[in-house]
């Protein structure tokens, strides 16, 4: 993921676009799934100091399944609109630790017939090098 020059600051807050891909992988007693997902989006992060900073993001986009089934949801096809909302914090020296929660749904969007979706939580820990 990669946050681009911001579009607006403020004293407390600034907003950036920002654009991301990767790869997933789902594990379930009978089936893996893997995915992969290109998405673009927007993040606030608010003015915290040198030492931290808390953001909010979300982000749209598509993604790429291995299979059209996974853990009994019959996703329909195996393209899916990808949407996902971050909240997070920024921190340490030059602000290169990030610690986020992520709520992330997939659904086809109408594209096949069947459309149960599929919905993930997550935590996370990166670093800028």
């Amino acid at each position: 993921q990669k946050v681009l020059t911001p579009i607006s600051s403020s004293e407390y807050f600034d907003i950036g676009p920002l654009v991301g891909a990767g790869i997933s992988l789902w594990e379930h007693p009978d089936k893996a799934l893997w995915g992969g997902n290109v998405n673009v989006g927007i993040m606030g992060v608010f003015s915290g100091g040198d030492a931290w900073r808390p953001f909010i993001a979300g982000a749209l986009g598509l993604a790429v399944l291995s299979s059209d089934e996974f853990n009994d949801l019959d996703l329909g096809c195996r393209v899916q609109f990808r949407s996902r909302g971050s909240l997070g914090v920024k921190f340490g020296e030059g602000l290169r630790h990030v610690l986020q929660c992520d709520v992330t749904h997939y659904s086809n969007g109408g594209m096949a017939g069947e459309n149960d979706g599929y919905s993930t939580m997550g935590l996370s820990y990166g670093f800028t090098f």
